[in-house]
């Protein structure tokens, strides 16, 4: 049983991912981050995760004044934001995909 041998799937999590309020958007994410975890998976789920992207992308219908995820990206014309990463690195702590965005 994958449960048994996988000690992620043994961890479920149920949240609410993002809250919008007076032009302000945040991608919430608050999960338990266990390096060890990863480093207990084997090599073919620990390529799967690193070649696994995960692609954000949020659009507004104003410009942007300022966002507070390092590793995410404004668009030229001010009105999107995205973030590209892998799973590894988020499983690993390396990033995250939180993000607050006042526009």
């Amino acid at each position: 049983e994958m449960s048994k041998k996988n000690p992620v799937a043994r961890t479920p999590v149920i949240k609410d991912n993002f809250s919008f309020q007076n032009g302000k958007f945040s991608r919430l994410f608050d999960y338990p981050i266990d390096k060890e975890l990863y480093n207990q998976l084997g090599f073919m789920e620990q390529f799967f995760l690193e070649s696994s992207r995960l692609v954000g992308i949020y659009r507004f219908p104003n410009a942007i004044k300022n966002q507070s995820n390092e590793k995410a990206n404004v668009s030229s014309s001010k009105k999107a934001v995205m973030l590209k990463t892998n799973f590894a690195e988020i499983m690993k702590g390396e990033t995250s995909i939180a993000n607050e965005i006042d526009y």
